[in-house]
């Protein structure tokens, strides 16, 4: 039996996060063969990786990719591997809140079903029963998301960072988007993404990784401000040097790396 070396394994890893985020667009077939490819590397890694950070990357990558590809149970089985190394695994905390949402959504189905044989039931009822408790766990679940994060990028990044940051980046606010929609607003998730340290990223990438990332984080902070300020009976203050977001009470940037913060240093 041959036993892989953890060099062997971190490249396996490597492997996996490169077929996954240059494997075209989330849900097409393109997407699900990588993703598919990814898996295959992720389970050569798991046995040979022994840095326990590590290894809860790799664990809740892998939940992230079985999620995408249907395996619910055995995507629940690397969930709770991970989050048992690392609590702030930012993969498999993203992938308990789409199970969540997922189950959220098929008592929704089975809620229309049975309006559908009931029409005269108390429309107002209904909704309370189908948006009560379920939006609060699916709240707890997405604030989980964002600690998760937030003590994430608070950490010194290493070579896996670049993705791993971006993606978390998205995840975030797309989560903070469908809580938006359900009536949850979340502007403190938008705040972290304006003081996200990207700069920190900058010795683990070549000059071309860094025009490609540079575009994925421009697009991230323009995200970040159509949200905030979309967020209902909240007055909101826009820098007038880099478009950013606050409190109008405040009267002040959000965004550390603003060049009004900067003269102030």
């Amino acid at each position: 039996m041959n036993i892989l070396s953890e060099a062997d394994a971190h490249d396996y890893l490597g492997r996996a996060f490169k077929v996954f985020f240059e494997g075209g667009m989330h849900g097409e077939p393109d997407h699900l063969k990588a993703t598919d490819e990814a898996v295959g590397y992720l389970f050569m890694a798991v046995d040979g990786l022994k840095d326990p950070e590590i290894q809860a990357l790799a664990y809740g990558f892998l939940a992230s990719c079985l999620e995408l590809l249907g395996e619910r149970e055995r995507c629940k089985e690397w969930v709770d591997k991970a989050l048992k190394i690392d609590p702030d695994n930012v993969f498999a905390n993203i992938t308990n809140y789409d199970l969540k949402v997922e189950k959220y959504a098929k008592s929704l189905d089975g809620l229309q079903k049975v309006m559908n044989l009931h029409p005269l039931t108390s429309l107002a009822t209904s909704i309370t029963f189908a948006l009560g408790p379920q939006k609060t766990e699916i709240k707890k679940y997405a604030l989980g998301v964002y600690k998760a994060y937030n003590n994430t990028i608070s950490k010194e990044p290493d070579g896996l960072s670049v993705v791993y940051w971006i993606f978390g980046a998205k995840a975030c606010l797309g989560i903070a988007d469908q809580l938006r929609k359900t009536g949850i607003n979340e502007p403190f998730v938008c705040r972290v993404i304006f003081n996200i340290p990207w700069e920190k990223l900058d010795k683990f990438q070549t000059s071309e990784e860094k025009a490609t990332s540079d575009q994925d984080i421009q697009y991230i902070n323009v995200q970040a401000n159509k949200l905030l300020r979309l967020m209902p009976n909240s007055q909101f203050w826009v820098c007038p040097y880099c478009n950013s977001s606050n409190p109008m009470q405040n009267k002040s940037c959000g965004n550390k790396h603003c060049s009004t913060n900067k003269e102030k240093m």
